[in-house]
């Protein structure tokens, strides 16, 4: 690593991230130690059949972005150890290094991502889940991949930023420059094809249908074809209480965000297991 010092003796940093065991999120620190000697990158506390993969793809990652361990001896302990790398920690683990060379720490933030060889940050399953949890925990703050923009949007929450590449997080940690924010962007609400309005006369008819609509009542229409049932039935959602359809909104979107978590970490095969 060129850029930086042989005359460091020790250099240290320390990168939250997150497992999940089915959709229970369990913190993980990976604590990088950094001294002046002969270039190796150990991996303590992985699942062996992690270690190789992962050792790999980190290494890439850093040397595309300039980052090379030549006369470095970098230890990364991970812990609670015995942890398999699903991609989870690739990310984490090349931030706590560069953290470590920048002399700089990322408090109160859980980091998450797949590294691709080129430096690319891929997506992970189960980024909701993994938020929630976090949140629980009294983390506030995400850096994930930007392909899990809209699931970690979800987590509302939470603070989160989004990174396509390697270098994009290093110029962040730097501060150079920012990350994108991941928010759902915002779409207007089209107004109904439909409306009670349209309605010419059947005053009878609109005030059962307004009558049924405020208490939520029942209503059978009765009459022969082309009496105007199927218009006037077409329109009774435009008139649905305000406060209902909110409330009924809220509950479809937390039903939805824990529907979708279970489905993220199934994808995960985290219940293999189970």
């Amino acid at each position: 690593m060129g850029k930086h010092p042989q005359s460091e003796k020790c250099l240290r940093s320390e990168v939250l991230s997150i497992s999940l065991t089915g959709l229970v999120a369990s913190l993980v620190s990976i604590v990088v130690t950094i001294e002046t000697g002969a270039s190796m990158f150990q991996l303590i506390g992985l699942a062996e059949v992690s270690l190789r993969e992962t050792r790999l793809r980190v290494l890439s990652a850093l040397a595309q972005v300039g980052l090379h361990i030549d006369g470095y001896s970098i230890k990364v302990q991970i812990s609670p150890a015995g942890l398999r790398n699903e991609g989870f920690f690739d990310l984490a683990i090349a931030t706590a290094v560069i953290l470590a060379f920048e002399k700089k720490t990322l408090p109160g933030t859980v980091v998450l991502g797949e590294l691709s060889l080129s430096g690319g940050v891929r997506p992970v399953r189960g980024v909701l889940p993994a938020l929630r949890g976090a949140a629980s925990k009294g983390i506030q703050h995400a850096i994930v991949p930007r392909a899990n923009l809209a699931e970690a949007a979800s987590a509302s929450e939470f603070d989160v930023c989004v990174a396509g590449k390697l270098d994009a997080v290093q110029d962040y940690l730097c501060g150079a420059s920012e990350l994108e924010r991941a928010s759902i962007p915002f779409r207007p609400k089209q107004p109904a094809a439909l409306d009670l309005a349209d309605m010419r006369g059947m005053a009878s008819t609109r005030r059962a249908i307004e009558i049924a609509a405020a208490g939520q009542h029942s209503i059978l229409f009765i009459g022969p074809p082309g009496a105007g049932i199927t218009m006037a039935s077409r329109r009774i959602p435009t008139i649905r209480n305000v406060s209902t359809r909110t409330r009924q909104r809220r509950r479809e979107f937390y039903e939805g965000a824990a529907t979708t978590a279970a489905a993220r970490a199934s994808r995960r095969g985290v219940f293999a297991a189970a």
